[in-house]
């Protein structure tokens, strides 16, 4: 089993077909292929969700250089799969509104990033989605916010900006005896000092504009199966 260095350094990397050391950046917006059939299956396989890089449609939806930063940062974690977003409210809000309708209940941490915060105490409601706000270190009030209609859980430990910690297999059990998804922003930890996964969340999201690469804005989901 490689190291946590090595994986940050190697872990999950593409190869071109020059073998390349290092992968380029690919600016093209649109991809050639070899022929109509070869097109017909490279669009049949983005809508069915079976591609997994082999080729692409467009660098809207990925591009080589964006495959690699997902294999990378799954590999970090020891994740199934990653997505990578351009930003990461986009990214939060991709993941609630792909899991969550109405009639569904969140249960989320008082102590958020503010625009996670509003996100989920002020937009999902309008959507017929209800939210419960805790204080997520707490696992009694996390089970007492706990509806038969929650559908999941949402944390973030180092939590930003107050430095809470939140006891993240306590919260991956309540969620799985509620048959809830269990989520945990996981950007102040990062995957050097916290592996959330292993302690059985279903779903981690992080910033990549904090410490996995300082400049572009993108986040990355990632999930355990």
């Amino acid at each position: 089993m490689n190291g946590f260095s090595t994986n940050a350094i190697h872990g999950g990397s593409l190869r071109d077909q020059y073998g390349s050391h290092v992968l380029p950046v690919y600016r093209t917006a649109a991809f050639d292929w070899e022929s109509t059939d070869a097109a017909a299956r490279t669009m049949a396989s983005f809508l069915d969700g079976s591609n997994a890089g082999e080729s692409y449609v467009y660098s809207r939806v990925s591009n080589p250089t964006v495959t690699d930063f997902e294999h990378r940062v799954a590999s970090l974690y020891g994740a199934g799969g990653a997505v990578a977003f351009a930003s990461g409210m986009g990214a939060i809000a991709g993941l609630l509104f792909s899991v969550l309708k109405a009639g569904d209940h969140v249960v989320y941490g008082e102590s958020l990033y503010s625009a996670t915060t509003h996100l989920i105490g002020s937009r999902l409601p309008p959507f017929g989605i209800e939210t419960t706000a805790v204080d997520t270190m707490s696992l009694d009030a996390v089970q007492r916010a706990i509806r038969p209609n929650t559908r999941l859980i949402y944390c973030e430990t180092p939590a930003n900006p107050t430095m809470g910690l939140t006891d993240l297999s306590g919260i991956a059990r309540l969620a799985a005896e509620a048959n809830a998804l269990s989520v945990v922003d996981n950007t102040f930890a990062t995957a050097f000092n916290t592996q959330p996964l292993e302690l059985g969340i279903d779903v981690v999201v992080e910033s990549a504009t904090k410490y996995i690469e300082q400049q572009t804005a993108a986040l990355a989901v990632l999930h355990g199966a």
